[in-house]
């Protein structure tokens, strides 16, 4: 689980979708506040545009890992800088994300729903 969270930064931070896309399943949903649940043609879309105008910055700390069966859960305080590459204004993003996470036929554990409460800081 750590390892899947830290690539995710990792990703997040290279604009590179198609890893992120690879840590995810395919009926996965993220849940941010004020927005519509976001399934992941969604979340392509939406990353793939940020990624040409903004740069990101990530921190994770793992508080807790629950895991039952083939499902997990996952709480984690979580920073984002994110930095508009026109001008190199930055805003900081923290606070408290809960993830589901589904391990595939693969073993291969994958993000399924997620629940994100960044706040602008």
């Amino acid at each position: 689980m750590r390892d899947l969270i830290s690539a995710w930064g990792e990703a997040s931070e290279a604009g590179d979708l198609t890893a992120l896309m690879q840590l995810m399943t395919e009926d996965v949903v993220f849940l941010t506040s004020g927005n519509a649940p976001m399934r992941r043609k969604q979340f392509a879309e939406a990353f793939s545009a940020m990624a040409v105008i903004m740069d990101l910055t990530c921190r994770s700390n793992v508080q807790e890992i629950t895991v039952s069966g083939d499902l997990a859960l996952c709480w984690n305080l979580l920073e984002v800088s994110i930095t508009r590459v026109e001008d190199g204004e930055t805003r900081k993003h923290a606070g408290n994300v809960l993830t589901a996470l589904r391990r595939g036929p693969d073993g291969q554990w994958r993000i399924w729903r997620d629940a994100n409460l960044l706040t602008l800081v």
